[in-house]
């Protein structure tokens, strides 16, 4: 018993060494990472895009359940 646990203890602190390792890694790349890109790239869409365009597109991307398409067209609200 004293065996394995040595074992787990030592295959833990090898784990540990590793995922350090990445930790450090992911870090030094984030580093490059612009944290304001998505919020400069929606102001630019929002600039250029007019209400009527955004309704219109809009439209194209509302998602519509299966009983929606079962009920006659005509009775719709």
């Amino acid at each position: 018993m004293i065996k394995n646990a040595k074992n787990w203890d030592n295959k833990r602190s090898d784990n540990l060494k590793k995922y350090r390792e990445e930790d450090k890694i992911e870090e030094s790349n984030s580093a490059n990472f612009d944290k304001h890109f998505v919020h400069k790239q929606l102001l630019k869409t929002i600039k250029d895009a007019t209400v009527e365009a955004r309704i219109k597109s809009k439209l194209n991307y509302i998602q519509r359940s299966s009983s929606y398409m079962d009920s006659h067209f005509s009775k719709r609200n």
